[in-house]
C-alpha cells in the first residue's frame, strides 16, 4: 500500500452544496478511497492502476454520504451506467468518455459481463447471508460486530433497503441516532411502503428530540400498518403516538 495514502483527510462537518468536486480535500479523500480499492473499479474489477483518471469515486447516496461505505470506486464506463441517486449518463457526452471506450471498450464489456454473471449467481446468496449474520449478532447484543455484517450486505448490494434498515436498527442500539436516521431514510427512498422504517425512524427522532418529526413519521408508520391491515404494528405505532403528547 501506497504510505501517502494510509490516512484519509476528516471528512468535514458539513458538506458544502452543491458539492464541490475540486476542493483539495475532496481530491484527497477520493484518491485515498481509490487506493484503498486497488485503483480497480468495483463493479466489473477492471483494474486501472496504469490509467487512473478514469477511475472514479462514486456516491452510492448522494454527495452528503462521504463515508467509505457510501462510496464506490468506478471505471468511467461504469459510473456512466449508475442511475441512482441521480442518472450519471450525462458522462458519455464528455470526451473523456470516448478516450475510455476505444481504449478500454472491448475489455470493459468483457470483464462487466462476468462480473454481472457472477453477482447474478452469487450476490444474492452473499447479501442474505451477511444480512443473516447481522441478525444473529444484534439478537447477541453484538452490534457493532452487526454493523460490520451489514455494511458488507451493501457494499454487495447496494440497492438493498432491509440491509439499510437492519444497520440502522443496530446503530440505534448503539445510541448512534443520527446515523440511524440515515440508514432508514436511505431505506425508505428504496422501499417507501414499510411501517417498520418510518416507526424506528419516529424512534430515532424522539431520542433526539424531534419531536415534529417524530410524530409524522409515527403518522405515516400508522396509515402504513392501516392500510396493510396489521392491527398488532397499528396498536404499537399508536401507544407510541400517545407517549409524544
Amino acid at each position: 500500500p501506497d504510505p501517502n495514502y494510509s490516512t484519509p483527510p476528516p471528512i468535514p462537518q458539513q458538506i458544502p452544496q452543491p458539492f464541490d468536486y475540486e476542493t483539495s480535500w475532496w481530491k484527497k479523500y477520493s484518491e485515498w478511497y481509490r487506493n484503498e480499492k486497488g485503483w480497480t473499479c468495483e463493479e466489473c474489477e477492471l483494474d486501472l492502476n496504469s490509467d487512473r483518471y478514469y477511475l472514479h469515486t462514486h456516491h452510492m447516496l448522494g454527495t452528503q454520504y462521504n463515508k467509505p461505505q457510501h462510496l464506490k470506486a468506478l471505471c468511467l464506463g461504469c459510473h456512466a451506467e449508475q442511475t441512482y441517486p441521480a442518472g450519471h449518463h450525462v458522462l458519455k457526452e464528455d470526451v473523456n468518455y470516448a478516450e475510455f471506450i476505444t481504449k478500454y471498450g472491448e475489455q470493459w464489456k468483457e470483464t462487466l459481463n462476468r462480473f454481472k454473471a457472477l453477482s447474478l449467481q452469487f450476490g444474492i446468496e452473499l447479501v442474505k447471508a451477511s444480512i443473516n449474520q447481522g441478525v444473529s449478532k444484534s439478537q447477541l447484543g453484538q452490534h457493532n460486530d452487526a454493523v460490520k455484517d451489514y455494511d458488507a450486505a451493501i457494499r454487495l448490494n447496494p440497492d438493498y433497503a432491509l440491509a439499510y434498515h437492519n444497520r440502522g436498527w443496530s446503530k440505534a442500539q448503539l445510541g448512534q441516532h443520527n446515523e440511524a436516521i440515515k440508514d432508514y431514510t436511505a431505506a425508505i427512498r428504496l422501499n417507501p411502503d414499510d411501517a417498520l422504517v418510518y416507526y424506528n425512524r419516529a424512534l430515532a427522532m424522539k431520542e433526539l428530540f424531534q419531536t415534529v418529526e417524530a410524530r409524522q413519521n409515527f403518522l405515516t408508520a400508522l396509515r402504513l400498518a392501516t392500510q396493510k391491515g396489521n392491527v398488532e404494528r397499528k396498536n404499537k405505532i399508536e401507544e407510541a403516538l400517545r407517549s409524544l403528547e
